[in-house]
Parts: structure tokens; sequence; C-alpha cells
């Protein structure tokens, strides 16, 4: 199945530069080749490819006559709203299954609001795959990337952990003072060094004096790593798949991001854009350019209550 993605990034990739598109290949047979050597070693379900945000309706009308289809009519990506809200648009090959994120941004704002990769004026790497030059994230802003992914999602899945251990190992000569600055400019060093010390608890890797004084600067960081491993890699309710699992976990991931946020005012400001800002669900329902915020505050918290108190 690795080798069947890989093929189709080679063949994306290719489609791309035959139309002036510029793109950058997200984790998935990329990362594999960096971190393993080749792209069979790590597990990954779909492809993440990042792109410019004015060209995603172009891209859309390549991949539709490239074999793929979408959950979605291709007029949303015209919806200046949706684009603004949301990061991604998902596109699946009609043969092979093969989904294919498409990312116009790689957090929404509310995650991180100061996202400081600006990523196609960087020192990109570039990666060979079958003779085939495939470019992604410097090495600094990669490993803040999967940093920031893996916190965003709490570390639910041990292979996230890996990647970060196997990126540091690879790499001796890690700009550490660098990357500290950056995570500082974005205010994500709460999530950022959470990374860090789930790798360094794990997997014993060296991330520097430097950092695990930077780790501790958060009161929160030790028990949250704990809670992490027990809920995700030890209990037994990991594959429960009920309503009442799914809603607890749904308020762990909010107490979890709440905790990682680096002030307070951060931490409160997500929690209310996170419960009351426009859903990407909604546009999909009417492809509506919400333009009178005040109108859809006021649906959006009947909806909350509807679904959240009512309900219940």
């Amino acid at each position: 199945r690795n080798m069947q993605m890989t093929a189709e990034l080679i063949k994306i990739a290719k489609i791309f530069d035959e139309n002036d598109i510029k793109y950058l290949a997200i984790k998935g047979p990329v990362l594999s080749q960096m971190i393993h050597g080749n792209t069979i070693e790590r597990q990954y379900t779909d492809l993440d490819i990042l792109v410019e945000k004015e060209d995603m309706y172009k891209i859309g009308k390549l991949l539709y006559k490239n074999g793929y289809t979408s959950k979605h009519d291709l007029k949303f990506l015209k919806n200046k709203t949706l684009l603004k809200i949301a990061k991604d648009f998902t596109f699946k090959q009609k043969d092979s299954h093969i989904f294919i994120e498409m990312h116009w941004k790689l957090f929404l704002d509310r995650e991180i609001k100061k996202n400081k990769i600006n990523l196609f004026s960087l020192n990109l790497l570039k990666c060979g795959i079958n003779n085939k030059i495939i470019k992604t994230l410097d090495f600094e802003y990669l490993l803040i990337y999967l940093c920031l992914h893996g916190s965003k999602h709490l570390w639910e899945r041990i292979e996230w952990v890996v990647d970060i251990d196997r990126l540091i190992m690879n790499n001796e000569n890690i700009n550490w003072n660098k990357i500290r600055k950056l995570v500082k400019d974005m205010q994500v060093e709460s999530m950022f060094y959470l990374g860090l010390l789930m790798t360094s608890t794990l997997f014993k890797t060296d991330i520097s004096i430097e950092n695990k004084t930077e780790i501790y600067k958060n009161e929160y960081m030790d028990d949250l790593c704990t809670e992490i491993i027990n809920m995700y890699y030890m209990d037994k309710r990991l594959k429960d798949t009920t309503a009442i699992f799914k809603k607890e976990k749904t308020i762990y991931l909010l107490n979890g991001m709440y905790k990682l946020k680096d002030t307070r005012y951060m931490a409160i400001k997500y929690y209310f854009t996170t419960l009351f800002q426009i859903k990407d669900t909604d546009i999909y329902k009417s492809n509506i350019s919400f333009n009178i915020f005040s109108i859809y505050y006021i649906i959006r918290v009947y909806r909350f209550l509807l679904e959240f108190i009512i309900k219940k």
C-alpha cells in the first residue's frame, strides 16, 4: 500500500510540475524516506500536500481530470470564507481509493495564530524517491511542524513520537537556538516542547539541556505527558468508539490544548473560538459566505446548546 501511495505521489508531483503549481509533500512517503531511508517502514494512510490557496480550484480541476473525485463539489474551492476558516480539502483516487489532503495552510488560525512558517520562501529540503526530487519543509520547520501536529492531537499515535525521535537522531548539527526563537515568536513553546518531552520520555532522545529547561516552564508538562501515555498507549478503551468515550476524548483534547497555550488569555480564547467559530461543515451545507458574523454566532450558540445540553 505504501508503494502504491508513493507511486501516486510521484505522479501528482509530475502533474504539478508540468502545470507550474508550487507544492510541498508533508509527512507520508517523503518523511519515511528521510527518517528510515525508504518509503515502506513508516505507516501512513493518505498523502498530505501543501499548496498555495490561490491554486486550489485549479488543482481540483487537474485532479478530477486525472481520476480523482471529492466528497464536496469543486465550487467550494471558490468560497472565500471556506478558504479562510478551513485548511484542507480531501480528494480520493477512484480506482485505488488513495486519499489526498490538499492543504493551503498547515494549521487553523485558532490553533496557531502567529504561524511564521512562510512555506515557499524557505531553504526547502529535497527528497529523492525513485529518481524524482520532491520538496518538503526544511529541517527546523519540519521538526516544529511535527511537534505541533502531534501536540494538537495530544500524541494519540505513538508513530508520531517515533518520527520526532528518528528525525533528531538523523541530524547531528541541529540549530536549537534558531528553533527556540521560532517557537517563541509563534507563541507555541508549550506545544513544541511537549513533543520533545514525549520523545525524551519514551525513547531517551537527546534533546539538549537547554530544551529541558524550557520544557518545565509549563507547570502542566509532566502530568500531561503521563496522562497521554496512560490514555492512548495503556487505556483499554482506546478502541472504544461509543459516543460516551468520543465525548470524553473531545473534552480531554480541549483541556489538553488549554494547558498547552503559552498564556491564560490564549487558552481562554482557544476555548471560545473552538466552540463558537464558523465551521466548514456549515459552509458545505449551504455554500454561504458568512459576512455577518454576529448572526452566525447566535446560530452557533443555539446549535451548541442543542447538541451538548438538550440532547444530553
